[in-house]
């Protein structure tokens, strides 16, 4: 990733984020990709959180149901990612199978890897409003979705963290309990070095 010093001064100017967090989490989310070649935009699915709100929304009975016949797209269990190259082909099953929303709400998204059920937190009205806008305008629209989130999740303690660089506190809030597992804390920090000394 070529560290766009320009890009993320910007955004810290118009943010109040310091411009090495900003470039720590995408870098450590993403390795700074605001689209693949081909200009689709980053995502993961995630086959849990499919589990987790189609159950919610349907019932276990009906999520048991689909999780045995389709346990890549849909499992109680975390995992089974597979290759970045196949997570379209798994969105696009997962829309077949639970509906365009929920799919949606079961992927991250973007450089900055946020779940799509974290949509109105980023100012969209939906999950499926904020991939459109990630995928019209990946590098402007990402950063303003990246910029809500960080303000608004969990009432501003993903801001507080951010802005006194508790690497194991954003990790922790950011990629959850078993942070430490991939070494999130470790990445964010090198980043942040990483890019004011570049």
């Amino acid at each position: 990733m070529k560290i766009d010093k320009e890009l993320f001064e910007a955004v810290s100017n118009d943010s109040g984020l310091d411009a090495g967090s900003i470039y720590a989490i995408v870098r450590t989310e993403s390795n700074g990709h605001f689209r693949w070649k081909g200009g689709k935009i980053p995502i993961l699915f995630e086959r849990h959180w499919a589990y987790r709100l189609y159950k919610k929304k349907h019932g276990v009975k009906k999520a048991d149901r689909l999780a045995r016949k389709y346990p890549k797209i849909i499992n109680p269990r975390s995992g089974g990612y597979g290759k970045f190259s196949a997570q379209y082909g798994k969105l696009s099953k997962a829309i077949k199978l639970l509906g365009k929303e929920i799919a949606h709400q079961s992927t991250s998204f973007g450089a900055f890897q946020i779940m799509g059920f974290n949509y109105k937190v980023c100012g969209f009205n939906s999950a499926v409003e904020m991939s459109d806008a990630y995928h019209q305008d990946p590098q402007i629209e990402q950063i303003k979705g990246f910029i809500e989130f960080v303000k608004n999740y969990r009432n501003g303690k993903l801001l507080k963290a951010v802005e006194a660089r508790d690497w194991n506190k954003v990790a922790l809030i950011y990629n959850g309990k078993a942070y430490r597992k991939n070494s999130y804390h470790t990445k964010l920090e090198i980043a942040y070095r990483m890019y004011w000394d570049s």
